[in-house]
């Protein structure tokens, strides 16, 4: 039995893809909810926050909480597309681990294409 060696390592280098694509949206909604923390912190009782112009802005929590809302929303579809993609990563690793292993058992396992 021959292994097509080119569609294997397809399937590896999509595992990889999927997983690195996994790792970058938790990156980034760790991120966004560091700037969420950041946001709602701003918005704890104390002195009336600056403006740019040096100012008291008395807008200023409507400001910041609407940039909340804004963030938790994306935060919510950031969250949604990391499970999609954690599920993809998931199957297209399984699927590379299971095209290793049978590469492997038929002693057709380039080197270069080893965990």
């Amino acid at each position: 039995m021959r292994i097509d060696q080119n569609r294997l390592r397809e399937v590896i280098s999509q595992a990889k893809a999927d997983s690195a694509a996994c790792q970058a949206a938790m990156q980034e909604i760790r991120r966004k909810r560091q700037a969420l923390n950041s946001l709602r912190a701003r918005l704890n009782p104390g002195p009336c926050p600056i403006g740019p112009d040096g100012k008291p802005d008395v807008n200023a929590s409507e400001k910041i909480q609407a940039e909340i809302n804004a963030l938790i929303a994306e935060i919510a579809a950031d969250d949604e597309r990391y499970d999609d993609l954690r599920e993809r990563s998931t199957l297209s690793g399984t699927l590379a681990n299971k095209a290793r292993d049978h590469a492997r058992q038929h002693d057709q396992l380039p080197p270069e294409l080893e965990d």
